[in-house]
């Protein structure tokens, strides 16, 4: 057996990314990102090694998509139902609270309707944008970018894991936007991690997560 105390804090990062708002799948696919993919079943005791194989198995049914265990987790969530994801989520809770006890340490408290939460409070408050980017408005490049979006049609839409790079930059999404003239958007998280990394001991850039929400405004316009 393994580094119990690694494998309870890779199990709390996935019961971390199953709380919040969103569709469960896509949280899901998060918890085995940042957490269960982490994990070597050999690191977990024999009473704990069955259930978690069994949650990698249930996350990973049909057969790979030229040979890439992200394809085989995507495939397989895209075919979940509601209701088995709710439960697959449940038993991640379950073996995380039950390594946490083996290791000794007392597991975080996770109420049942952090599972459940499909969206962060109402529509029109979130983001509550206070007022314009800081320096004048002609000349702000994200803003400049942002205005030539006006008027253009979508044809498609790209959206995943940026390529990482942990000693200067954390794992981030990116979305880039399509459209009918040729042209392209991306979206990327910016970040300062390295600069922080640099001055708090201990503290690398690949330690920090972010990730995109996008959800729907409906209604809602900018002020003219």
């Amino acid at each position: 057996m393994g580094d119990l105390t690694y494998v309870v804090g890779k199990l709390g990062a996935a019961v971390y990314e199953l709380q919040g708002a969103g569709d469960i799948r896509a949280r899901l696919f998060s918890a085995w990102m940042r957490g269960l993919a982490r994990i070597l079943p050999d690191a977990l005791p024999d009473e704990l090694r069955d259930e978690y194989e069994e949650i990698m198995e249930a996350l990973s049914r049909p057969p790979p998509r030229g040979g890439r265990s992200e394809g085989r987790i995507v495939a397989t969530l895209a075919v979940m139902t509601g209701e088995e994801a709710d439960s697959l989520a449940k038993k991640i809770v379950s073996l995380y609270s039950r390594a946490a006890e083996k290791a000794g340490h007392a597991p975080v408290e996770v109420e049942a309707d952090a599972l459940y939460q499909e969206e962060i409070g109402a529509p029109e408050e979130h983001p509550k944008i206070v007022g314009p980017p800081p320096g004048p408005a002609e000349l702000n490049p994200k803003r400049r970018a942002l205005e030539k979006v006006v008027g253009k049609t979508i044809s498609n839409v790209e959206y995943g894991v940026e390529a990482s790079h942990p000693e200067w930059k954390h794992e981030g999404e990116a979305i880039v936007l399509h459209f009918t003239d040729g042209t392209a958007l991306s979206i990327e998280v910016g970040s300062n991690a390295k600069n922080l990394s640099e001055v708090h001991a201990g503290l690398k850039p690949g330690d920090i997560h972010t990730e995109l929400l996008p959800m729907w405004r409906e209604g809602r316009r900018p002020p003219e």
